[in-house]
């Protein structure tokens, strides 16, 4: 199953022939990936190497987490990128409730480490290990703190630009041991995965299973196939968002930041699905649609729906963002917090 899903995987997004940076942590997942890729390089014509991000958070196991991933790397006679980048020190900066968690940071840290990694070498793609568990942990993960039609996407096949590649998606973790032992394969396991102090651990450790025992034992190739199929509808509605947006929005630069404007009028013309995902998509083009949920969503459109609305009038959004009611339209304003009345 894992060697026909990449194999799968590898020629639906034309990565044959290709230059493949593999992204190895040294867990499991990552390991029987790098495996799979080794095996299938030559039918396949892949140029191979490995990136492995050591965050030192877990003193010595990090250590011989990275010492792993070298060895592997030296058995396939593949070169090895190994960027050292502990989290803590950027995350101390940051203050209030833009302050990423430690998760957070660290997956922001690995971005962009492989990332440079991938430009230095270079390589056509990225490839991660992301798995059909992983999927349904984050899907399921989302629906419990609140999410739209968008969240049900869950983890995307590609990336918009197909950079970032995750071909085990479709594979269980179940699926991904059987090869790893079948293969022989030695790996290292996280601790931290171990506990219970983590909403992902919970749900991985007692949530899932329980669901999959009382209520449908492919309850994750159920998740997997939902995820599949919001990822087909968005493929098209994306057009048609980008499309409202550019009717619906314009830039703004102020002094010492930028943002953008929605106009004044047309938001009641709009279908309410479509106006959300406009203001989604203005948001997440300022980088700022990390802690906004599909509540704060409707309140922004029902504001902008709201007339009248008198000039200075505001709404706050998390991380001291907020939409203010301008002579122009509706500013919105990132990183402010100023005493204007809130909506």
């Amino acid at each position: 199953m894992v060697l026909e899903a990449v194999a799968r995987a590898l020629e639906r997004e034309g990565a044959e022939d290709k230059r493949i940076l593999v992204a190895v942590s040294g867990g499991v997942d990552s390991t029987v990936l790098l495996r799979a890729l080794s095996e299938l390089s030559a039918p396949h014509r892949l140029e191979l190497a490995v990136g492995h991000i050591q965050h030192g958070l877990r003193g010595e196991e990090s250590q011989r987490d990275e010492e792993a991933v070298r060895s592997a790397a030296e058995a396939y006679g593949l070169r090895c990128f190994v960027i050292r980048a502990d989290p803590r020190p950027e995350r101390a900066k940051q203050s209030g409730r833009s302050r990423h968690t430690l998760q957070e940071a660290a997956r922001e840290g690995r971005l962009l480490a492989l990332r440079r990694m991938a430009e230095e070498w270079p390589a056509d793609h990225i490839v991660t290990a992301h798995n059909l568990d992983d999927q349904t942990e984050t899907i399921l993960m989302r629906l419990i703190r609140g999410t739209g039609p968008t969240g049900l996407q869950g983890i995307e096949h590609r990336s918009a630009d197909r950079l970032w590649l995750r071909p085990l998606l479709s594979v269980s973790r179940d699926e991904i041991l059987d090869f790893a032992r079948l293969r022989g394969l030695d790996w290292r396991e996280d601790s931290s995965n171990e506990g219970d102090a983590y909403t992902r651990n919970r749900l991985r450790h007692h949530w899932i299973p329980g669901l999959r025992d009382e209520f449908n034992p492919q309850l994750l190739r159920a998740v997997g196939r939902l995820a599949d199929a919001m990822q087909q509808e968005e493929t098209w509605i994306r057009e048609v968002t980008s499309e409202a947006s550019k009717r619906m929005t314009s830039p703004w630069t102020g002094s010492d930041q930028t943002g953008l404007v929605w106009l004044e009028k047309g938001w009641e013309e709009l279908p309410t699905g479509l106006a959300l995902r406009v203001i989604r998509h203005g948001l997440h083009e300022l980088g700022r649609g990390r802690d906004v949920t599909q509540v704060h969503l409707e309140r922004i459109l029902d504001f902008l729906r709201r007339d009248p609305v008198e000039t200075g009038r505001a709404m706050e959004l998390p991380g001291g963002d907020r939409v203010v009611r301008t002579t122009s339209g509706y500013r919105l304003e990132v990183g402010l917090r100023d005493e204007d009345p809130a909506c």
